[in-house]
């Protein structure tokens, strides 16, 4: 194959790569719409404390030129020049939409916006190959997330119990060390899965296995089984898509009439080399590809760690005396629960609030869920000054060590204590102001 051949066929290869982010963009951001659009409840979240005083006509400005960058992503010709300044706009249309919203950097967001940088950067197979390890390794860290003893105890069974109840599989009476073979299998699955995507000789076989493995995935999120919205089956289905692509071998010659070039030699049969990257994409995919190892000190966030379902997160629950629940904001009341027997505390249902107010779930940094927190009841009607600034409480639990069971509790009374907390947090815990 010629040097003009192969560059033709690769710059194929990445613009169909550039429309299927894209279009993925779309699906996903259309069915999170109010995490997008919303923001009138005053509860938006940013990155940074010095974006608290953005105006929201900002975030429309950003969607449109976002829109627009998609479009041309989608509609644009093939040529390398298209592919990097319409992934690099959507890029920072879509990571300044993110930094004015904590809640906006799902898994998916993350995902997309290092996909968009590397061929924004690399709109060539170097881009390609640096997109294969970005998505190798998130199956690596995914499974890393969930060796973990409570992970087998907890979320573990309820995304066991999600895929039998989506196939009417009765589980009654199964032994418990069968339903455990059965979980510890999910973090095995998924490391064999990126482990195999990085080595070619066994590249088809993790292609098929992630077929598998996400679409039981989707069984168990779906209305039939955890029912956890639509953005993370479409993100499932994206991924699904992605790896048909990126990873399945010689595709031959292309139905569109272009040459889909044999991007791996016939004699080189061994793991994707990590040199065959230039040098700018080597430097940024040290980011994603290491800063993982960072969150076990607690210096990188779960999500961008690809702790996906993991039980390493600590727990926050935010509770409020029955005669304040009145004075809630009304989109945060009908999220109370009643009171428990012989208690005078009424939960708040905060991933209830998120997947039902926002679309999406909730952040799993227990830094945005005690920002919310104080965020829903900072209020004057709720916690006014003196006496009862203690109509709110807030329990965190946090595990005391990676292998560890058992939780460390902590209980925050009063909104003042609650605010006291929240300067400890390198990253903003206030909320923007309309």
């Amino acid at each position: 194959m010629t040097w003009e051949t192969e560059h033709h066929a690769a710059e194929w290869m990445v613009s169909v790569t550039r429309r299927l982010l894209a279009i993925g963009t779309i699906g996903l951001m259309s069915v999170s719409s109010p995490l997008w659009l919303g923001g009138d409840d005053g509860l938006q979240i940013p990155i940074f404390a010095s974006l608290c005083g953005v105006l929201e006509s900002v975030d429309t400005g950003l969607l449109i030129f976002l829109v627009g960058c998609l479009l041309v992503m989608i509609l644009g010709p093939r040529s390398s020049r298209a592919t990097r300044w319409s992934t690099l706009g959507m890029v920072v249309s879509l990571g300044s939409l993110t930094l004015l919203d904590q809640l906006r950097l799902q898994p998916w967001v993350y995902h997309f916006l290092w996909i968009g940088i590397l061929l924004g950067f690399a709109p060539n197979r170097v881009g390609l190959q640096g997109v294969r390890w970005l998505g190798a390794s998130l199956y690596l860290w995914s499974a890393w997330s969930k060796c973990d003893p409570l992970f087998v105890e907890s979320h573990g069974q309820m995304l066991l119990d999600g895929v039998l109840k989506s196939l009417d599989i009765s589980a009654v009476f199964w032994p418990k060390v069968v339903r455990n073979v059965l979980v510890w299998g999910m973090p095995v699955g998924e490391f064999l899965v990126g482990f195999w995507l990085l080595c070619r000789r066994w590249q088809l076989s993790g292609l098929a296995a992630s077929v598998v493995m996400h679409s039981l995935l989707i069984a168990a999120l779906s209305s039939r089984g955890l029912n956890h919205g639509w953005t993370v089956i479409g993100w499932n289905l994206f991924l699904i898509c992605q790896n048909l692509w990126l990873f399945r071998g010689d595709a031959g010659p292309s139905r569109l009439g272009a040459v889909s070039p044999r991007l791996v030699d016939d004699e080189s049969l061994g793991w994707m080399q990590f040199g065959e990257l230039d040098g700018v994409a080597r430097c940024l995919l040290m980011i994603p590809l290491l800063c993982p190892a960072l969150n076990y000190w607690g210096l990188w966030d779960h999500w961008p760690s690809w702790s996906l379902y993991s039980s390493r997160p600590g727990l926050v629950e935010l509770s409020v005396r029955g005669d304040a629940v009145n004075k809630l904001p009304g989109e945060v009341r009908e999220f109370v629960l009643p009171a428990e027997p012989l208690s005078e505390w009424r939960r708040v249902r905060l991933e209830e609030w998120c997947f039902q107010v926002r679309g999406v779930p909730p952040v799993p940094q227990v830094r945005w869920k005690l920002a919310l927190a104080a965020a829903m009841t900072a209020q004057p009607s709720v916690s006014p000054e003196g006496k009862s600034d203690e109509n709110v409480r807030v329990i965190v639990r946090e595990r005391a060590g990676l292998w560890r069971r058992d939780y460390v509790t902590t209980e925050n009374i009063g909104i003042t204590k609650l605010k006291e907390t929240l300067t400890q947090f390198w990253l903003n815990t206030s909320v923007r102001r309309s």
